[in-house]
C-alpha cells in the first residue's frame, strides 16, 4: 500500500501483513480499510528496509495537530 506522511508530504510504499500487526489482523485491516474508504488519517509505524518496508503498527489518529 502507498502511505503519505501528512506532516512532510513524503510517500512510502509499504507491505501490510495484518497478522503481524495484531495477531488475527482484523483490527489492522479494519482501520486501514476505514481510512481508505472514509478518507480519514491513521497513524502507521513503518519498519524501513532495503528491499521492503513493513507496517509495524496501525492506530486511529486521536488528535489532529
Amino acid at each position: 500500500m502507498r502511505l503519505k506522511d501528512l506532516a512532510t508530504s513524503l510517500s512510502y510504499n509499504a507491505r501490510l501483513i495484518p497478522e503481524a500487526v495484531d495477531g488475527e489482523g482484523t483490527t489492522a485491516m479494519e482501520l486501514v480499510n476505514d481510512a481508505f474508504y472514509k478518507e480519514t488519517p491513521i497513524q502507521v509505524e513503518l519498519s524501513l528496509g532495503k528491499k521492503r518496508n513493513l507496517v509495524v503498527s496501525v492506530s486511529e489518529v486521536t488528535e489532529q495537530e
